[in-house]
């Protein structure tokens, strides 16, 4: 038996069908020799289908998603589930109500050098989401009487208190950046 040292740094051994990736390639270029391999300019683009139930709507403010969450249970793909309803959905705005702001965002989740971890308030005022304690939600939020100006302004108010830039009002309506 060969012992194999597990920790050293092998170099990438180069095969004999580069640059395919392996034989069953390589034998289908040689049969079909007209054919291009992995033309860099045919690059085919595709999106999945997917489907997000909304967990609370105001009639007055149907621009406006509700969110209830305790925690990311899936870890950052849940997290990033909300990241695409918004980014393919830019006239719609999604504000969570967490159990708790400051819970650790999901399990998995990198500590920084200070040992702190990113928080669920932290997570929504960095990707644009407003976000509301359980316990601390405004009255226009309850009543449903909140305004996009609103909104705006209390997501720049956010995101001013976790150290992030304001953001400024895109032409196009919808999703904004962080203004210059």
């Amino acid at each position: 038996m060969v012992w194999v040292n597990k920790y050293k740094k092998y170099p990438k051994s180069t095969t004999k069908w580069h640059p395919y990736k392996n034989k069953f390639e390589h034998d289908i270029a040689l049969a079909m020799p007209g054919a291009d391999y992995e033309d860099k300019e045919r690059v085919v683009k595709y999106s999945i289908d997917h489907k997000y139930n909304v967990d609370f709507t105001f009639p007055c403010a149907p621009w406006l998603l509700i969110e209830a969450k305790g925690r990311f249970h899936d870890g950052s793909k849940e997290a990033g589930k909300y990241i695409w309803v918004k980014k393919h959905n830019q006239a719609l705005e999604i504000c969570f109500i967490f159990s708790n702001v400051n819970n650790q965002a999901y399990a998995g989740v990198k500590r920084r050098k200070d040992g702190s971890f990113l928080t669920m308030g932290e997570w929504a005022a960095k990707n644009n989401f407003l976000a509301f304690s359980f316990k601390h939600l405004p009255p226009y939020l309850v009543d449903g009487s909140i305004t996009r100006q609103r909104y705006r302004d209390k997501l720049n108010e956010q995101r001013e208190s976790y150290g992030f830039k304001r953001l400024h009002p895109s032409p196009r309506g919808g999703t904004y950046g962080p203004s210059l």
